[in-house]
């Protein structure tokens, strides 16, 4: 069966955005381990799902962009969670108003590849607290921001995770991937 997994840039205080929505620090940066890491991650999910203003980011950039990655962006299956979104022409989207855990089963049916969920905290701690998510996927860049949008907006649920790997990139980012520990805290 498809494993789900939440990847997201943050910074190092734990930070997915800046102020009034600043991306440079946390989901902008990027390095050329980063990037051989896209690739790799692409080309292993049969889908992703997105939250609203996730979405919005990426309908502004992929469907135009040229490249392998912009070609996978846009042939991947892309289900999107919003109450807002009444329609999109994004190729491969299929919209929802609500969040279910039999659409989510749905979308883990779908596919026996990995699912990728980007971004969208909103969203995440929604699918942490209906206990979906099996690996966490977090992007440590060099930066302390001070203040924004946390990774983690649940404070009702507790995890037990695993560090199952870390890797390093030459501009300082860290990245660490966790899978839920078999027993919750």
């Amino acid at each position: 069966m498809s494993k789900v997994f939440w990847q997201v840039s943050l910074s190092l205080d734990g930070f997915m955005e800046g102020p009034e929505g600043d991306l440079r620090e946390t989901a902008l940066f990027t390095d050329d381990d980063f990037e051989a890491y896209a690739d790799e991650m692409l080309g292993s999910i049969g889908a992703m799902i997105l939250g609203r203003k996730t979405y919005d980011l990426f309908v502004d950039h992929w469907p135009t962009a040229t490249g392998w990655q912009a070609e996978q962006m846009n042939a991947i299956p892309k289900y999107v969670f919003s109450r807002k979104l009444k329609r999109s022409d994004w190729t491969n989207t299929t919209l929802y108003s609500e969040l279910s855990s039999e659409t989510i089963a749905e979308i883990k049916n779908s596919t026996n590849k990995d699912i990728a969920v980007f971004g969208s905290s909103a969203l995440a701690a929604s699918l942490v607290k209906m206990g979906v998510i099996d690996e966490f996927r977090m992007m440590i860049t060099p930066f302390v921001i001070g203040s924004g949008t946390p990774a983690f907006r649940s404070d009702d649920v507790r995890l037990g995770l695993h560090l199952k790997e870390i890797r390093k990139g030459p501009s300082g980012m860290v990245s660490l991937f966790y899978e839920r520990a078999e027993n919750k805290i």
